[in-house]
């Protein structure tokens, strides 16, 4: 498994700290992605955030898409 400073993603710190900015639940972020068709379960979420499991390109743009984080400009946010 190819990793990054210990790390299987290193978006998932942004997600859980917009998630919880705009106090959302895993499971309400996920039941927000089924219904675009995206099938990520509280506990995947958890462990994405955590960095302990990749995320896909088209679940990132998804999360992103929920989480209304501009695509963009998560890479500022990761640097920061």
């Amino acid at each position: 498994m190819k990793l990054y400073n210990d790390k299987r993603n290193i978006a998932g710190d942004v997600i859980m700290n917009v998630r919880n900015s705009k106090r959302l639940s895993r499971e309400a972020v996920s039941a927000s992605l089924a219904l675009i068709g995206i099938n990520i379960t509280a506990q995947e979420l958890y462990r994405m955030e955590s960095n302990r499991m990749i995320i896909k390109d088209f679940e990132l743009i998804a999360i992103t898409k929920i989480l209304e984080i501009d695509l963009n400009a998560l890479k500022d946010l990761i640097e920061d």
